[in-house]
């Protein structure tokens, strides 16, 4: 456990320093799309107030000046010329806009390996001492939509509090894609039951052939529109290669939305692990 949590204190050091690093390149990178936004402004000014002369010396010398035409050619192409800069600086600005997409998505990866680091040492102290021995759990997820929102932009993945079916049984955790995953990505919250290594491991049968009931749950009882939403699926182990439809739950936003399952942003959701 000791060797776990040097192992956490020095990878969020270096997470912190990569925190630090992507922040300089986002600031530099920042700093450069004003310099250029800047620089072509300025250039825009000279080009147009360099046409206004022009124009003013074309409408003066209009009949005198015989190569007028050469001159509009000329004006013709530093206006294409610069119609051209313009444009090149703005595909710059864009692709610096991109990196810098870029480099948000790598700092909150790297913000969620952290968290990911520290559930798994919390994850390790739990099993240690796990106490929802029943097969069945009730787990509140609050601020549900902003939870949802991070999803579609970071993939993010919501973890339960661990459980075991029985005593001594097998270690379970419930997982949820608020947005969805491969072929329901987008359009569904998506659940799987998985299990994680325990500390019996060795005394139970494998492999694991459990069956649980996914509700969420309705939070108006009083309605007649109030129904849960339950499906049943098969326990998985979290590094199973082979994956059956059978072993996901999943929900479509609209009906998650629509209907008495969200209330002040909360979502609840309850997993009963059949005998």
């Amino acid at each position: 456990m000791e060797t776990l949590e040097k192992n956490i204190q020095r990878l969020s050091m270096e997470v912190a320093e990569q925190v630090n690093h992507l922040n300089d390149n986002t600031m530099k990178l920042e700093e450069m799309i004003l310099e250029n936004e800047k620089k072509s402004l300025d250039k825009f000014i000279e080009i147009e107030e360099f046409l206004k002369l022009i124009d003013g010396d074309l409408k003066t010398k209009f009949v005198a000046n015989s190569d007028l035409n050469a001159k509009q050619a000329n004006m013709d192409l530093e206006v294409k010329s610069m119609k051209n800069i313009v444009c090149e600086t703005e595909e710059r600005c864009e692709k610096l806009e991109d990196m810098v997409k870029q480099v948000d998505m790598q700092l909150h990866q790297n913000m969620q390996t952290l968290a990911d680091l520290e559930n798994h040492l919390a994850t390790q102290q739990r099993l240690a001492s796990l106490q929802n021995t029943r097969g069945h759990l009730i787990w509140r997820i609050k601020d549900f939509s902003k939870k949802l929102e991070e999803a579609k932009q970071y993939e993010t993945i919501l973890h339960s509090a661990m459980f075991s079916n029985k005593q001594y049984g097998y270690a379970l955790r419930l997982d949820i894609h608020p947005n969805g995953k491969g072929t329901w990505k987008g359009r569904n919250l998506i659940a799987c039951l998985n299990v994680l290594a325990g500390e019996y491991d060795a005394l139970l049968p494998w492999p694991c052939r459990l069956q649980a009931d996914i509700i969420i749950r309705a939070q108006y009882t009083n309605s007649e529109e109030s129904q849960d939403y339950v499906k049943t699926i098969l326990v998985r182990k979290k590094n199973d290669e082979f994956i059956q439809n059978n072993q996901y739950f999943h929900i479509p936003h609209k009906i998650v939305m629509s209907r008495n399952y969200l209330h002040n942003d909360c979502l609840y959701v309850e997993v009963r692990v059949l005998k």
